[in-house]
């Protein structure tokens, strides 16, 4: 694991890499780079998609979604995102259920997978599939998919958490043609402006099945939950810079490895933290410099703490920045946020409490489970 601060490592190469890569400068440029302007009262671009909620019939759901964080690492620590998702939907008004998948990269164990699917929908006789990063084969392109024509009315979504990584475009475009719906919460990558995705595209936060309530929590310190690999390196570089400038961070390292609990319970305890925390980062950077929201953007809102946002065309579809959350381009941006959190408890508690009202009307399990029943059944 890494280590923080101004003599070690990390901070000295993040200062070397600075000069050959520009889009690593923000991250050591004291300078506010982000002017937040006045918080507009018009509704984000998805909040105006997402209607007001109204009953649904029972539906027979499965949740298709990789059983394991690291699908393949035997001791990775069980995913949140299908058992929440079946909470979620549950809490919606749906009778869902979850079937794991191994996620294997070897094309015989995603068969197996894909036919055991297959038969567990049709023994509880669901109406609706919905699978995580629906997956083509060369050998046998066709499975899962291949009873569609004698059961065109179950319905197909599938669901996409990285849509931003571009090695999955070719797949994703393929498989299309195949589904009913693709569902996201990241509605900036571009590859939701071709023509294939048109009348196929649904975004919204992934319902939780949590019970939010307001934290009370005096905000004395920034807290940072979660990992940092290969894929999203620029954190190193970010929470060193932070802990070397003596910025109040709380840093919560995340290996993802088996912690003994079950997935939910593991949910249940990140929330917590969360909530307690009274503010907590997120950071949007990937390893290819694309700049993105993650699950977390909306797990903090909705655990009730303040966010604090790197700036991502995503997130400004779903919030208002400097009404809902608060921004940040450059570390100078971070000491700015730093200062209100020190000496401007009572904006930093209206920001956090109209995230979190807000995430409640907009973005309810029932509004986005009426929504996704009105789009794919009528």
């Amino acid at each position: 694991m890494f280590q923080l601060g101004n003599n070690t490592p990390v901070f000295q190469i993040g200062a070397l890499l600075k000069s050959v890569e520009p889009r690593l400068n923000p991250i050591y440029q004291s300078k506010r780079l982000l002017e937040w302007k006045t918080p507009s009262n018009t509704l984000p671009f998805i909040a105006k998609t997402i209607f007001d909620a109204k009953p649904v019939p029972r539906r027979n759901v499965v949740v298709a979604c990789r059983e394991r964080f690291f699908p393949s690492v035997k001791n990775s620590r069980y995913h949140e995102i299908g058992p929440r998702l079946v909470s979620g939907l549950i809490k919606g008004g749906w009778n869902a259920t979850f079937f794991p998948l191994s996620f294997s990269q070897a094309e015989e164990e995603l068969i197996k997978d894909y036919r055991g699917l297959e038969e567990y929908s049709d023994k509880v006789e669901a109406e609706l599939i919905i699978i995580d990063q629906p997956r083509l084969f060369q050998t046998e392109r066709n499975v899962l998919f291949q009873n569609r024509s004698r059961n065109r009315s179950r319905r197909l979504i599938g669901l996409y958490l990285d849509p931003w990584a571009k090695e999955h475009w070719p797949e994703m475009r393929a498989i299309n043609q195949f589904l009913d719906l693709t569902w996201s919460a990241f509605a900036a990558a571009p590859i939701w402006d071709e023509l294939i995705f048109a009348k196929k595209k649904f975004f919204s936060p992934l319902p939780y099945g949590i019970k939010t309530a307001k934290s009370d929590t005096e905000v004395t310190s920034i807290q940072f939950t979660g990992g940092v690999g290969f894929y999203n390196w620029q954190r190193a570089l970010w929470l060193s810079a932070m802990k070397s400038h003596g910025l109040p961070i709380d840093i919560h390292l995340s290996n993802h490895l088996d912690d003994g609990l079950s997935a939910i319970e593991s949910s249940n305890q990140y929330f917590l933290r969360l909530k307690k925390s009274g503010a907590a980062i997120n950071f949007s950077m990937r390893g290819n410099f694309s700049r993105t929201q993650t699950g977390r953007t909306f797990e903090i809102i909705a655990s009730g703490a303040l966010l604090i946002q790197e700036e991502s065309e995503d997130v400004n579809l779903y919030f208002v920045p400097g009404k809902h959350f608060f921004p940040f381009r450059s570390l100078g941006d971070l000491k700015e946020i730093c200062l209100i959190l020190q000496k401007k408890p009572e904006m930093v508690k209206k920001v956090r409490n109209a995230g979190l009202s807000f995430y409640n009307k907009h973005y309810s399990d029932t509004r986005i489970v009426s929504l996704l029943d009105q789009t794919l059944f009528n």
